[in-house]
This record gives structure tokens, C-alpha cells and sequence, in this order.
């Protein structure tokens, strides 16, 4: 008996391990596939989703403050430049006349 619960321990730690290795390889989970497994999921899998989401909004985050300050010198220099431009087309009608 004891040899036989061990058996069926040791298959069904297998199986489970198989089953985790399984939903390791699936390439992609939807937001269906979380919305209609919601009620089954742990508080521990809802714990690391959060990580995971917080992770993202400060990395975006931060994306987002370095594209704005990229946009920011963007403009000044977009700036600069019209003005230069504006100064050359002075210039130039003043050769002309």
C-alpha cells in the first residue's frame, strides 16, 4: 500500500509538472483566457499578474518621460532651425535688392 500511494504521488507530481511545462509553452494567454478562468485562478497567480502589470506602467512610464523630453528638444531645434531659415530668407532679399 504504502509503495502504491508513493506510485501515485511520484505520477501525479509528474503530471503536474508536465501540465505547468505545458501552460510554460503556450506562446500566448489572451485576456478571455484570464477573464473565463478568473474565479479558478490563485490569489498568487493575481499577485504576480499585478508585479507584472506594475512593472509595465512604470516602464512605460519612463519611456514616456524620455520620448517627452526627446519631442521637447525636437521642437527647440525645430524652432532654431525656422529661425535660422527666416534670417537666411532676410538675407537673401537683401542680396537680391
Amino acid at each position: 500500500m504504502v509503495v502504491k500511494d508513493n506510485e501515485d504521488k511520484f505520477n501525479s507530481i509528474f503530471s503536474l509538472m508536465s501540465k505547468t511545462d505545458d501552460e510554460d509553452n503556450k506562446e500566448e494567454v489572451t485576456l478571455l483566457d484570464l477573464k473565463g478562468d478568473i474565479s479558478t485562478l490563485p490569489i498568487k497567480r493575481f499577485r504576480k499578474l499585478a508585479i507584472v502589470l506594475i512593472n509595465s506602467i512604470d516602464e512605460l512610464t519612463n519611456e514616456k518621460m524620455v520620448l517627452s523630453e526627446n519631442l521637447d528638444l525636437c521642437l527647440d531645434e525645430n524652432s532654431a532651425l525656422i529661425s535660422q531659415m527666416s534670417e537666411m530668407n532676410v538675407r537673401l532679399s537683401i542680396m537680391k535688392t
